[in-house]
């Protein structure tokens, strides 16, 4: 788990302090993280705070039924993270079936907004011009190309694939 400022955090906090959380998934990426994060504060004897879901709040002083900490608590965290993950399915299922620009970019139908970064644009000068349609036609090497603009040939590619030229 590299999350920075969570780590920071975990390092300053002490025992009877309280840690906020809006909803349970917010502890991990998936049910292990987040069982395992929920488990080490109550081990580190903090009070848990859940706002979306009062049910999984922890204090340290109150000494709630076994059978929530051992059924209740994990199967919520497990609902949370299929339900983030259903999510995630429907938002790259959305995006998938978008209609594609002759660009290659995907957009909106209902809003007609295209997504994704926008294409750079390529301020070339006529020499740089003249060299791109040249290796266009296959004139010249794209490796020439590339030393004369002193770029990789990856960039090349994505220059070549987002410019239009006259």
């Amino acid at each position: 788990m590299k999350r920075s400022e969570l780590q920071k955090i975990l390092s300053k906090i002490r025992e009877n302090d309280t840690f906020v959380v809006t909803d349970i998934d917010r502890l991990g990426r998936n049910f292990t993280e987040v069982t395992e994060l929920y488990t080490k504060l109550k081990d580190m004897k903090v009070n848990i705070a859940v706002i979306n879901q009062e049910l999984l709040n922890h204090n340290v002083n109150d000494k709630k039924d076994e059978i929530v900490n051992v059924v209740v608590i994990p199967l919520l965290i497990y609902l949370a993270e299929r339900e983030r993950s259903i999510l995630i399915e429907r938002i790259n299922d959305g995006i998938k079936n978008m209609p594609l620009e002759k660009s290659g970019k995907r957009y909106s139908r209902k809003t007609g907004n295209v997504i994704g970064r926008p294409v750079k644009v390529l301020n070339l000068s006529k020499e740089e011009q003249d060299m791109l349609k040249r290796v266009r036609k296959k004139e010249i090497s794209v490796k020439t190309f590339c030393r004369f603009m002193q770029i990789s040939r990856s960039s090349y590619y994505k220059y070549y694939r987002n410019s239009y030229l006259d």
